[in-house]
């Protein structure tokens, strides 16, 4: 059995001992596997170095730009240009987007479907605004008050009406846009001028109007008819002024006294009147009778009634519970 012998490197080879083989250089194949191991590291490294770049590119700015900014207090300080990185994905999906082109912008059906379908959100007028600016605060109405008399028989009558202006009629004043005048055309306005009068007055009244306001004439005697035959409201243009003037000059009474009829035809219009002028010359054949009536026809509708007793003041008991009724007002016309 052959014995093992312990070589000590410190000790020097004997003559019989064969002599040491010296180490074989690295193969290929050992390079080559280094070169690949040395790759993927690097390519690991590389991937870890543009994630870590990519989450800070964000907040990375650049001095520079134009005008002089505020920053830091500083007038002539540039102010900074932010950009950022746009990851290699992201790019991809903007290449991939619809362009819109501004020469052919969509149609307002487009808009329209966009919107109903949650795509596009209308930004808040104005008018959705709430508070002490909200328009329905800052509405402005004229009238509405209680109905003023001095003792020489001017009148100042605020109706209820719905802007426009106002009118004037034998110095009465009315607001609103839409009046009604119920004018005694009895057989005593052919006394003492008071139809001549009348004229003038009427005339002046409706020409005083804005093209905002309308106006109805009713005449009322024994029957009530409408001046001109017009039973709509005529609006106060030029066209309609000059059709009154022709319509009042062609005015001529007779008959009785009976105004009842007249506010039946005034009280029935669509839609109802802001201010009714009702004038008389006469004494009515039932006073109460007319109160009554006149009330009722008025009961729901509140319009303010100026009444106005012309030349004679024989029915002001009833002018004056007509025009306290109605938050209207009471003026005697005497005569000139």
């Amino acid at each position: 059995m052959a014995t093992l012998e312990h070589h000590d490197p410190a000790r020097p080879a004997r003559a019989d001992e064969p002599a040491t083989r010296p180490p074989a250089a690295p193969s290929l194949s050992f390079w080559v596997r280094v070169t690949r191991h040395a790759l993927l590291l690097g390519l690991l490294i590389s991937g870890i170095i543009h994630v870590s770049g990519l989450g800070m590119a964000g907040g990375i700015g650049i001095g520079g730009g134009f005008g002089s900014g505020s920053s830091g207090g500083r007038g002539d300080a540039p102010a900074p240009v932010d950009f950022a990185v746009v990851p290699e994905i992201e790019l991809s999906a903007l290449e991939g987007a619809a362009i819109v082109d501004a020469e052919s912008p969509p149609s307002v059906g487009d808009l329209a479907d966009s919107i109903a379908s949650g795509d596009l959100l209308p930004s808040p007028g104005i008018g959705d605004a709430s508070g002490p600016g909200d328009a329905s605060d800052g509405e402005l109405s004229i009238g509405g008050g209680a109905a003023l008399s001095d003792g020489d028989g001017l009148g100042i009558g605020t109706g209820s009406g719905s802007g426009g202006g106002g009118a004037s009629f034998f110095g009465v004043e009315a607001a609103g846009s839409r009046f009604a005048y119920i004018i005694d055309m009895s057989a005593s306005m052919n006394w003492d001028n008071k139809i001549d009068v009348l004229r003038a007055e009427l005339d002046k009244s409706i020409d005083g109007m804005t093209d905002q306001n309308e106006f109805i004439v009713v005449l009322f005697s024994d029957l009530a008819t409408v001046m001109g035959e017009r039973s709509q409201w005529v609006p106060a243009s030029d066209a309609g002024k000059k059709w009154a003037r022709r319509s009042i000059a062609a005015l001529r009474p007779d008959g009785g006294t009976n105004p009842t009829p007249g506010f039946v035809i005034t009280l029935g219009m669509k839609p109802k009147p802001d201010a009714i002028y009702f004038m008389t010359d006469g004494e009515f054949a039932d006073p109460e009778g007319v109160v009554a009536e006149v009330n009722a026809l008025n009961g729901q509708l509140k319009v303010p009634v100026h009444c106005i007793c012309f030349v004679t003041a024989a029915s002001e008991p009833v002018m004056r519970k007509i025009a306290a009724a109605s938050g209207g007002s009471y003026t005697f016309i005497p005569k000139k």
